[in-house]
């Protein structure tokens, strides 16, 4: 748990968590929501999945991940006061937007 919440302390990783919250979304969908590198994604997804905050599910090629904290018995209460406190954050508001946007290409 020490892990878990030392890793939660960065903002990229809350944003991502937050961006997966609704629904599963593939890494390179990830990077467009938050207008971030690959790369740079991809290296947060490693730890978030490492620290057993994410689930990663594979389709072909695609890796689909969806936030683990969300439905977790032993953490929903966790994920519940950081979404309170992510709820107001401009740049997960603007992710928000950017993830329709990604969905929409999606479908």
């Amino acid at each position: 748990m020490q892990k878990l919440l030392r890793l939660l302390a960065d903002p990229t990783r809350l944003r991502i968590l937050a961006a997966l919250t609704p629904e599963e979304l593939a890494v390179n969908e990830i990077a467009d929501t938050l207008g971030m590198r690959q790369p740079r994604v991809s290296h947060h997804l490693r730890l978030l999945r490492e620290a057993g905050a994410l689930h990663g599910r594979r389709e072909g090629s695609w890796t689909f991940y969806r936030n683990a904290l969300r439905g977790s018995a032993d953490s929903k209460s966790l994920w519940q006061a950081i979404e309170t406190t992510v709820r107001g954050d401009p740049a997960v508001a603007a992710d928000a937007e950017r993830r329709r946007a990604v969905l929409e290409r999606r479908r």
